[in-house]
């Protein structure tokens, strides 16, 4: 990381939220009921996107929170359609928590299973295998709630398994001073050339257009999310200490020239200040990496930084 970025990484503890329900309600499936076990959802720390992690736990895990839904499919790689066996939701949350649904039709030898905050669109065809959802552009700085975690699950005509879910967004953290009186953040990313035009941090509104790839076992690589701003703010109240947004990875590649993100700090008399992370310019590069909880680290804001 460029010494001059106004950003100083900390260590953190291990961080535990809940996450907010699912929006998108679906009908019900008529079949077996069924209760599944799911461990925690896994957020894990890649040491390539700090200076260093020093006294930082391996893995971050969180809680579920009761009335959380999971979303089940059965598929198979190659073939158009697919099973929707619908939502499966936890009553009373906590590490691991138990998701009641309802076993649908299992042609197919393939399961998934999917939270996104907004909902989400399947697509299953001869060539592809997606699904595709929402990142808000307005945000309240806790993040766990708009994250996207996804698993290959699997099913013996019995019991439903699906021992934990991993994030398939992008958590990242910075931290602010309570001195700096904090009330709303706006974090930019652009791209200096017009390869990166299109690429964002986040949605385009309600729009499902961040796009997760399931295909023959891949990694749930992600695409899409045009949206190039999200706001942070939390009702007015004071943002201070770790805040959380989630967004889109951002690339390292010189085709797309580059890659800043544009942090804009307003307190609560309306006066605002400005900083600039470079995540890629050619040479050593920080991304903002899907699956992982990058850290930016500590904002070095005063009250007189404002105007």
């Amino acid at each position: 990381m460029n010494k001059t970025v106004l950003f100083t990484v900390l260590a953190a503890a291990a961080m535990t939220a809940a996450l907010s329900c699912s929006k998108e309600e679906k009908a019900p499936v008529a079949g077996k009921p069924i209760t599944v076990e799911v461990g925690a959802p896994v957020v894990d720390v890649d040491p390539a996107t700090s200076v260093a992690l020093t006294s930082i736990d391996p893995a971050y895990t969180l809680a579920w929170e009761a009335g959380d839904k999971i979303h089940v499919i059965n598929y198979q790689d190659g073939t158009a359609g697919y099973n929707d066996w619908g939502d499966f939701t936890t009553t009373e949350g906590g590490a691991t928590a138990s998701f009641t649904g309802t076993a649908g039709t299992n042609s197919y030898t393939k399961y998934l299973a999917a939270r996104a905050y907004n909902g989400y669109t399947f697509s299953c065809s001869s060539t592809a295998d997606s699904f595709k959802y929402n990142i808000p552009a307005n945000q309240d700085g806790t993040g766990a709630k708009y994250c996207c975690f996804a698993e290959y699950a699997s099913y013996d005509g019995a019991t439903l398994s699906i021992p934990t879910m991993h994030l398939r967004s992008a958590l990242t953290r910075f931290d602010l001073p309570a001195a700096a009186d904090v009330r709303q953040v706006t974090v930019t990313v652009a791209y200096s050339e017009s390869a990166g035009s299109s690429i964002g941090l986040c949605s385009s509104g309600d729009a499902y257009d961040v796009v997760c790839n399931f295909l023959n076992g891949k990694k749930f690589a992600g695409s899409g999310g045009p949206g190039k701003t999200i706001t942070i703010s939390n009702g007015g109240a004071l943002l201070s200490g770790p805040v959380y947004f989630v967004s889109r990875h951002t690339l390292s590649d010189a085709k797309y020239g580059t890659v800043t993100l544009t942090f804009v700090f307003t307190n609560s008399s309306a006066q605002t200040c400005t900083r600039t992370v470079t995540l890629f310019n050619g040479g050593d590069a920080i991304s903002i990496k899907t699956g992982y909880l990058n850290y930016l680290g500590a904002v070095n804001l005063k009250p007189s930084d404002f105007s």
